[in-house]
């Protein structure tokens, strides 16, 4: 009987686990809002931007597929920005002093001009349900998510985020 019992309940268990990992944010889900401080210490709101589309992108100074990825982020900010457009970097850093190294160092100090807000205790990667970084999300102007959340960077993603950022706007 307690093995029958013990059974059924680690059944439960795994059917809790893999339900409680399908809530996990996706594709047509309305975006979850957050504030956090930007580099100078302002409160930024995402739901700031609403009506615009918004490339949500969970990134560290150290990571460096991030490194790889902010120019693309720049170059598609400058790009599209005045399409309704706008980039949310959400740094993961400990410290801000590590993200200013990385704009002065790795970016030849060239910052963005899209917000780059600061989260160190990871609340919007837990939000977002995001594993890996760089992680990003694009929400449409109609404030659901447009495409599923994507994991990495490489230069072979640039085509079909360009895609999505395009798709998105046209809508």
């Amino acid at each position: 009987m307690n093995k029958v019992l013990a059974a059924g309940f680690f059944s439960l268990a795994v059917l809790f686990s893999l339900s409680t990992s399908a809530l996990a944010l996706g594709k047509g889900d309305n975006y979850a809002n957050f504030k956090l401080e930007d580099m100078k210490g302002n409160p930024v709101e995402l739901s700031s931007f609403a009506g615009k589309v918004i490339f949500l992108d969970v990134w560290a100074s150290w990571c460096p597929p991030c490194a790889k990825e902010m120019p693309f982020l720049m170059d598609a900010y400058a790009k599209y920005k005045d399409k309704g457009f706008v980039v949310v970097a959400v740094s993961v850093d400990d410290q801000k002093k590590n993200i200013e190294k990385f704009f002065k160092k790795k970016m030849d100090g060239k910052e963005p001009e899209f917000p780059v807000l600061f989260d160190p205790e990871k609340k919007v990667r837990d939000l977002y349900e995001m594993v890996g970084i760089p992680a990003s999300v694009v929400i449409g102007k109609d404030g659901k998510i447009a495409y599923d959340p994507r994991t990495g960077f490489e230069e072979s993603h640039i085509p079909e985020i360009t895609k999505q950022i395009e798709e998105a706007l046209a809508k």
